[in-house]
Formats: structure tokens, C-alpha cells, sequence
């Protein structure tokens, strides 16, 4: 688990005072079902990254009409915001969010676009 920290001097308008991100070494679609969509989960997550690789070895996408879309689809445990790699597709029912530029990650600095929940 990593704990990240806005630097003091800064505002809420930098983000979030504090961030936890927890790293797991296991099947990311039994590790979502897991965390957040059995009876006892607390919330869904914050943000979900999606990023599909052609050589990552990955029985499924993650994007859109893959397993983990189902799994959060048909549980209802949908996070407010998804950062979605170039070479995948969204999940239905989120929209990109206009006037915000890209933002280039991953080992081979794959571009992502970031999404919300479109309004019920």
C-alpha cells in the first residue's frame, strides 16, 4: 500500500489531501469482486484504471463487453470515474469528461482519457 500527500501549501484545488492506492499481486477481476461487490463491502472504488494489453497475458479485457465490465455491471458496484487507456473501451454508461488532456502512463506511456458516470 502506498499513501501519497499533497504538499502542504496546496489547496483541495490540487486534489485530495491524501490518496491510498493499494497494489495487488492477484487476478484484478476476482480482486474488484472481492474488495466490492460482496454483501460486506463497504463502497465501490474511487477510479478504476483500464488498460487492455495484447501481450499481457489477460484471459479477458477489461474494457467494455469484458469480464470485469460484467462483473461491475451486473453487481452495480460501478466507481464514479474510470482513466481508460487509448486501446480500450469504456464501460457503458460513462462519458469522457471534455477539456481535460491526456494523460500518458504505463511502461510504454500509453495514453488515457478520463471518463465518469454519465447522469441517471
Amino acid at each position: 500500500m502506498e499513501i501519497l500527500q499533497r504538499d502542504p501549501g496546496f489547496s483541495d484545488e490540487h486534489g485530495a489531501e491524501r490518496l491510498a492506492i493499494l497494489f495487488l499481486k492477484e487476478d484484478g477481476i476476482a480482486a474488484y469482486d472481492a474488495l466490492f461487490c460482496q454483501p460486506r463491502s463497504v463502497c465501490p472504488p474511487f477510479g478504476v484504471l483500464l488498460q487492455d494489453h495484447g501481450f499481457g497475458g489477460n484471459y479477458t479485457s477489461f474494457g467494455a463487453g469484458g469480464l470485469l465490465d460484467r462483473v461491475a455491471q451486473e453487481s452495480g458496484v460501478l466507481p464514479p470515474y474510470l482513466l481508460v487507456g487509448g486501446n480500450t473501451l469504456p464501460w457503458s454508461g460513462f462519458v469522457r469528461i471534455d477539456g481535460l488532456a491526456p494523460v500518458y502512463g504505463g511502461m510504454h506511456h500509453s495514453e488515457r482519457h478520463l471518463y465518469r458516470r454519465a447522469l441517471e
